[in-house]
């Protein structure tokens, strides 16, 4: 999911029919579908690079009746699991490319 439009941070969301909070969200002006959750959300900076990226965090829902989604921040899941590495994939035009060509970075 791109999130360029992140607008309300460290918000705490209860899950829809249960009494489980999630602390320090993020909410995004982005829409998500049933099945999106766990996705990353990412930024698209193309800088300094054209199709650069910046990986804000995990998918956790939507307010479907907001067209709102929130997300869980890199920096929470940092603190919760330690240093992480993530690989990007890379796909353009509707082809993917091998990673190790040098085609973006991931911030």
């Amino acid at each position: 999911m791109d999130a360029r439009n992140s607008y309300k941070y460290n918000a705490n969301t209860i899950v829809s029919g249960t009494n489980i909070v999630l602390l320090n969200q993020t909410y995004a002006s982005a829409r998500a579908d049933s099945g999106d959750s766990g996705s990353p959300v990412f930024k698209i900076t193309n800088n300094p690079q054209q199709y650069d990226i910046q990986l804000l965090g995990i998918l956790g829902g939507a307010i479907v009746m907001e067209r709102r989604s929130f997300y869980s921040p890199m920096s929470g899941i940092k603190n919760e699991l330690g240093q992480i590495q993530t690989t990007p994939i890379i796909f353009i035009n509707g082809t993917v490319k091998d990673n190790s060509q040098e085609i973006g970075s991931l911030v």
